[in-house]
């Protein structure tokens, strides 16, 4: 994560986890408490142990879109309400689940998630783009301007 977490984002980000109160703090919040912890630097985010990859991924993209990388005008407001200066670019990826495991990807603070069979290969392999092919939209003498 870059810039790394200051002490006031952390405290927040810690205030959603395993150790905090169950009320909803936070327009959009997750139920329960959140699985995702910072390190104590603030320079990443650490997955609680055994954590189920709905959960995680849920809490994730409320972390990254209303505290630490708000896009939104109103997330941005909410952010700046709470004296948080939010824009941290957040990079990585980890592995989710052990029955059904979950890739979980984050890039420029947007996360992505793939499916993988036991074996922790994608369950449904992403398509390839083919070549581009010009096809002609009516028959007959084509006149260019």
């Amino acid at each position: 994560m870059s810039p790394p977490l200051a002490a006031t984002e952390r405290a927040v980000v810690a205030s959603f986890g395993p150790q905090a109160d169950v009320r909803r703090l936070w327009a959009g919040q997750p139920h329960g408490r959140s699985p995702w912890a910072s390190c104590a630097d603030g320079c990443c985010l650490d997955l609680a142990l055994r954590s189920e990859p709905a959960e995680a991924v849920a809490w994730l993209r409320f972390l990254l879109r209303e505290v630490l990388s708000p896009r939104a005008v109103a997330a941005a407001r909410r952010t700046a309400a709470a004296g948080l200066p939010g824009g941290h670019r957040v990079d990585g990826r980890v592995l989710v689940g052990e029955s059904a495991p979950v890739l979980v990807t984050v890039a420029a603070s947007r996360v992505h998630e793939v499916r993988l069979d036991d074996d922790h290969l994608p369950l449904e392999p992403r398509s390839r783009s083919r070549c581009a092919e010009v096809v002609a939209l009516r028959e007959g003498p084509h006149t260019e301007r």
